[in-house]
């Protein structure tokens, strides 16, 4: 006659947090360096382009009077467009040149509903400015995801999770 003993996994044994919170939690930090970064290339465009100053750029419509709540709808812009191009999604991140690939496709989405919303708008945009932003702000975004990655991202796994 034999015993049968349930065999309990220790919670010593158990990873405190689960590899899918991990990635979920890196996904929204590096969400946040897009903001960051986004907002960097944008402020050092404004500044490249018009100069350093805190009034409106001459021959160029004003709402508001200040450049950087004027020209700052392109951040979330962009990020919205990062977003609907997948570069958030846990099945494009850390996944090779597919996350690169995610993240200019969100980039050119964004160039292009800035380029609309500035024409339906009758906005007055810069063309450098718009140039310069967007030249930044790509290879900004780019270099950060690399970064991301030498500071040890976890890396997704091709399994879904059981």
């Amino acid at each position: 006659m034999s015993t049968a003993v349930a065999m309990q996994p220790h919670a010593a044994n158990m990873p405190a947090n689960p590899p899918r919170l991990r990635i979920g939690h890196v996904i929204a930090a590096v969400a946040v360096a897009d903001g960051v970064v986004i907002s960097a290339a944008v402020i050092a465009a404004i500044q490249l382009k018009f100069g350093l100053s805190l009034s409106a750029p001459e021959g160029v419509d004003s709402y508001t009077g200040l450049p950087f709540v004027d020209f700052g709808w392109l951040v979330p812009f962009w990020l919205c467009a990062l977003a609907a191009s997948d570069s958030y999604s846990r099945r494009q991140f850390a996944r090779g040149t597919d996350e690169f690939r995610a993240v200019l496709k969100g980039t050119a989405w964004a160039a292009a509903a800035v380029t609309m919303t500035a024409y339906l708008l009758n906005y007055d945009m810069s063309r450098g400015f718009f140039a310069l932003s967007f030249s930044l702000g790509s290879i900004a975004l780019l270099l950060e995801r690399m970064a991301s990655r030498s500071l040890g991202l976890p890396r997704v796994r091709l399994t879904p999770d059981l």
